[in-house]
């Protein structure tokens, strides 16, 4: 999961790689660009917490 809870966009989830050395990297690069820029990076939206229901 990447990205922010829907509830509370001051919390940001980065979490859940099977093979973290392979895709850390890439993924957070473009997690720090979509956080600076305020802009939903399209590859990473496949991994938001928003398409699971989370309950906090």
């Amino acid at each position: 999961m990447v990205g922010s809870i829907t509830s509370d966009h001051r919390i940001q989830v980065f979490s859940g790689f099977s093979n973290p050395m392979a895709l850390f990297p890439a993924t957070a690069r473009r997690f720090a660009q979509q956080l600076a820029t305020q802009q939903i990076d399209p590859i990473l939206k496949a991994f938001s917490p928003d398409r699971v229901n989370l309950s906090l």
